[in-house]
C-alpha cells in the first residue's frame, strides 16, 4: 500500500477511540487483503504512533494515605472503591481518587485519627 492509500486509515484511526482501533485496522486488512501485523507495520512506517502499553497501567508510586474506614448499613461486607469494608473500623491505604470515591459515599464512614 502507498501512503495515499495508508492516508484515510490513519486519519480515522487518529480519530477513533483507543478501543475502536482494532477493529478499523481488522478493516483495513479485509479490504487490502493484509495481515494484522503487516498493517500495523505499514501503518508505524506511516507515521502512526502506538502508545507505549506502560502508558496505559496505573501508576505504581501514585500517592497512598492511610485512613481508618467503616461502614454504615446494616449488612456484614460492603464494597466501595475497590475495598471490602466492614463494619469495624480498619485502616487502608487509599490513592487520592478512591479517597474521594468514599468521602462521596454517605454510607462509609472516615474516622479521623
Amino acid at each position: 500500500m502507498t501512503k495515499e492509500q495508508l492516508a484515510p486509515w490513519l486519519e480515522k484511526l487518529n480519530g477513533a477511540e483507543k478501543k475502536d482501533r482494532k477493529g478499523i485496522v481488522v478493516e483495513m486488512c479485509r479490504e487490502n487483503s493484509l495481515k494484522i501485523d503487516e498493517a500495523w507495520n505499514m501503518l508505524k512506517d506511516a507515521g502512526f504512533k502506538l502508545k507505549d502499553a506502560a502508558e496505559d497501567k496505573p501508576k505504581v508510586d501514585e500517592l497512598k494515605v492511610s485512613v481508618t474506614l467503616r461502614h454504615k448499613t446494616d449488612y456484614p461486607k460492603y464494597r466501595r472503591a475497590g475495598f471490602v469494608l466492614s463494619q469495624k473500623p480498619e485502616i487502608y491505604e487509599v490513592t487520592e481518587a478512591q479517597l474521594a470515591a468514599l468521602k462521596a459515599d454517605s454510607w462509609v464512614e472516615i474516622i479521623e485519627q
